[in-house]
């Protein structure tokens, strides 16, 4: 059985979810739960409870070193946390202000098919989201520091 306990549930809908994975623990059923992305804190769990199987997932500590060749032969030395090759090729290399924040569902479906450049907005995985469900070939997000070994999957 998966038990889903969502940090913003209904109140008393926790509890109540909560007592019918011990009835069913009782029953000889595994229960089991993801541990959660949002906390309390970092490397923490949102349940701690004993007669659960909790199920985590790991993050990446590490970045990697890309070179992205441009149409023009400028080569740019970047990092990536996508260990393996990429190959993207003949696709027009887009910066736009409208385009930029990469926040935007309706702005991304009617963009080109393009590796479109992403402006730091703040909200790093939103903006990740965003573009994974877009009509996008690529993104190229470019942060006021570069912290990538930051980022929390």
């Amino acid at each position: 059985m998966a038990l889903t306990t969502e940090t913003r549930a209904v109140d008393g809908a926790r509890e109540l979810a909560e007592r019918g994975s011990v009835g069913a623990m009782e029953k000889g059923v595994i229960v089991s739960s993801s541990a959660g992305n949002a906390g309390p804190f970092q490397g923490s769990l949102h349940n701690g409870i004993p007669w659960v199987l909790t199920v985590v997932a790991g993050s990446i500590d590490r970045s990697f070193a890309v070179t992205l060749t441009l149409g023009n032969g400028l080569i740019i030395t970047a990092y990536t946390m996508f260990p393996a090759r990429a190959l993207v090729v003949n696709f027009p290399l887009i910066y736009s202000k409208t385009l930029s924040a990469c926040n935007s569902t309706k702005l991304l479906f009617e963009a080109p098919y393009a590796v479109l450049i992403c402006d730091d907005i703040g909200s790093f995985e939103d903006q990740i989201d965003y573009i994974s469900i877009s009509n996008t070939a690529a993104a190229i997000f470019v942060p006021e520091e570069p912290l990538i070994s930051e980022f929390k999957c």
